[in-house]
């Protein structure tokens, strides 16, 4: 049994690691990024936004899923199901009726998982003690959760975990970022001062651009 348990751990780590990269590179120049802006209207409370999204970088990686059997010859197997992992990291700025501009850093992923339990809770709510950092030197920021499901479409062995959390900044966060005047704003999603993606800068200057709020933080508070 000890030895199930060994080969069954070791088959997990190996299914479940990266086996190919097929990152989709982010657009490189301004004019680029700018075009790619999408700016959108919330009819019902009339607020504006612009992601960066479809102008930002993609990692995709193809992790197996598999889980140890033994059949009836006392033989092992692992049935195997490939699936991609998608991770990418955005800029949107939102605008109220009364004017009023908010940005965020959004982290949006998706990726295979071998089983799950059923949650009852709604992942609505956010760790109002969690933070994240942006910049050089770091700033520290609140981190939102906005989004946790899953989709096991036939099978718990069959399920894809999306997740989409954001850090929210300050106008003071924004400045300084703005002032920073670098190719690449490094953030970090959790609460250690380590770099977890390094965003393109031009997705920050084109995004506040596509609402008119550029000026609203080069201006002094």
């Amino acid at each position: 049994m000890r030895c199930l348990a060994i080969w069954t751990a070791a088959w997990a780590a190996a299914a479940l690691s990266a086996c190919a990269g097929l990152d989709k590179p982010g657009l490189k120049t301004y004019e680029e990024t700018r075009a790619a802006i999408v700016v959108t209207t919330d009819g019902a409370t009339g607020v504006v936004t612009a992601s960066s999204e479809l102008a930002a970088r993609q990692e995709i990686r193809i992790s197996d899923i598999g889980v140890a059997s033994m059949d009836e010859s006392g033989l092992f197997g692992a049935p195997v199901n490939s699936q991609r992992r998608r991770e990418t990291v955005f800029v949107q700025v939102d605008r109220k009726p009364a004017g009023v501009r908010q940005v965020y850093i959004v982290h949006r992923r998706n990726y295979p998982i071998s089983d799950t339990e059923l949650q009852t809770k709604p992942w609505t709510d956010t760790d109002l003690d969690r933070t994240g950092f942006v910049g050089e030197p770091w700033r520290e920021v609140p981190w939102e959760l906005v989004e946790f499901r899953y989709e096991c479409p036939g099978s718990l062995l069959n399920c894809t975990r999306y997740s989409t959390n954001r850090l929210k900044l300050s106008s003071e966060d924004v400045r300084a970022l703005l002032q920073e005047n670098r190719d690449e704003i490094r953030v970090s999603f959790g609460e250690s001062k380590i770099v977890s993606w390094r965003l393109d800068a031009h997705e920050l200057l084109a995004a506040l651009d596509a609402v008119d709020a550029t000026n609203q933080f080069r201006s002094p508070a």
